[in-house]
């Protein structure tokens, strides 16, 4: 056995050493979400199983020159979305650039009158943000082990050789989904000790700047609407007289 094989299967060791302790250390509070996620992991797997075995027998066995048609082209579009990390990344970067920039911006502009709100997508982005990762790594991590399972019998697509890269990968993408949720899980914990230092109280005391004439819009917005329903009411009041009035006037 190569230097490398064995690299990567002691990393591979490693992963799934690191995904037993961050199990054990979310199971007591999140044990629904453990298995929620397993189960993506072994849908993903059984799926890439069932793909890779379909090619195996079209090509392989059936000797065809090439997987084309709709079942090579859906094939094609599962594996290019599931398999490639940089475009989710790019993908994750985008929608969260679009979602946050703006209220940013406008956080920025209107805090120099002290107008600014508090950006309300920053109150949950990053729980969706981690969320994506998490089922995406999740579902990576099966595919790879699939990918695992077909190098014992797809040559030449697949060797056996390449079974311990794909089970250090696959073992590594599971480790970081699982670590993201350990992340997700301790969020409050992270934030009160953020509030206790230093840096907490000064971003404060900004905020209480950019904000300081936030605390009369409930009052306005109150004093708007009674100036709105009075001035409705006596509009259909002085309508109501005047219809009355030209009624009475009106000869009989």
């Amino acid at each position: 056995m190569e230097f490398s094989s064995i690299a990567f299967l002691g990393g591979a060791v490693v992963a799934l050493a690191s995904i037993y302790f961050l199990i054990r250390r979310v199971r007591e509070h999140h044990s629904a979400h453990v298995f929620g996620l397993w189960c993506v992991f072994s849908f993903s797997f059984v799926i890439a199983s069932g793909l890779f075995a379909f090619i195996y027998v079209e090509v392989i066995l059936y000797r065809a020159s090439s997987l084309g048609g709709a079942p090579g082209s859906v094939i094609l579009f599962i594996f290019n979305a599931a398999l490639d990390v940089r475009e989710e990344f790019y993908l994750i970067s985008a929608i969260g650039a679009v979602l946050i920039l703006p209220q940013l911006i406008a956080y920025c502009i209107a805090g120099i009158f002290g107008c600014a709100r508090f950006p309300g997508v920053l109150v949950w982005i990053d729980e969706f943000i981690a969320w994506t990762l998490i089922k995406f790594f999740v579902v990576l991590g099966g595919i790879l082990g699939a990918q695992a399972i077909f190098a014992l019998y797809g040559h030449p697509y697949r060797v056996p050789a390449e079974i311990p890269s794909r089970l250090f990968y696959m073992g590594l993408f599971t480790a970081l989904s699982f670590l993201i949720f350990f992340f997700i899980t301790a969020r409050e914990t992270v934030i009160s000790h953020v509030k206790q230092l230093r840096l907490s109280t000064w971003l404060g005391k900004v905020h209480a700047h950019m904000t300081r004439h936030a605390g009369h819009q409930e009052e306005a917005d109150g004093s708007l609407d009674d100036a709105i329903f009075e001035y409705v009411e006596k509009r259909l009041v002085e309508r109501l007289d005047n219809r009355m009035r030209k009624a009475e006037e009106a000869p009989r």
